[in-house]
C-alpha cells in the first residue's frame, strides 16, 4: 500500500519489498516452479502473461529507483535497460535457486537482490550513468 510505504525510508521500502517477494514465493512453492520453471514451456498466452508481471515489476523497481534517488539534486531516473535488468536479474535468481531444489530458501538470497538492486537503481548507480 502506497501510503503504508510512506513511513519508511527508501532503504526500507526496498528491503520490505524484496522481503516480501522473496517469503511470498518461497510460501507458495508449487506456485513458484511453475511460474519460474514450467512457464516459459507454457506457450505464448503464459508468456504473455509473465511480461505483464514483468511490466508490474519493473514499475515497482522504478518506484524504487526514484525513492533512492531523492535528495540528490538532478539526479536522473534510471536508463530503461538498468529497470529491465533489474526485473530480469531478480526473476533469474529466483528460477535458478528454484530448480536446484532450494525454493525454502528463497529469503537467503535477500542481501544479494538488495546488492544487485541498488548498483541498477540505487543513488550509487547515477556514477555510472555519467
Amino acid at each position: 500500500d502506497e501510503a503504508e510505504q510512506r513511513g519508511f525510508t527508501a532503504s526500507e521500502r526496498l528491503d520490505r519489498g524484496v522481503d516480501a517477494y522473496l517469503r511470498w514465493w518461497q510460501e507458495n512453492p508449487a506456485m513458484a516452479r511453475a511460474y519460474f520453471v514450467e512457464l516459459p514451456a507454457a506457450g505464448p498466452r503464459a508468456i504473455a502473461e509473465r511480461d505483464r508481471q514483468h511490466e508490474r515489476f519493473a514499475a515497482f523497481n522504478r518506484t524504487i529507483a526514484a525513492s533512492n534517488r531523492e535528495g540528490i539534486a538532478g539526479a536522473p531516473q534510471p536508463p530503461e535497460i538498468d529497470v529491465r535488468a533489474s526485473v530480469v536479474v531478480t526473476t533469474e535468481l529466483i528460477a535458478f535457486a528454484i530448480r536446484h531444489g532450494n525454493v525454502d530458501r528463497l529469503t537467503e538470497l535477500r542481501a544479494d537482490m538488495r546488492r544487485l538492486l541498488l548498483k541498477l537503481l540505487g543513488p550509487g548507480a547515477i556514477e555510472l550513468e555519467h
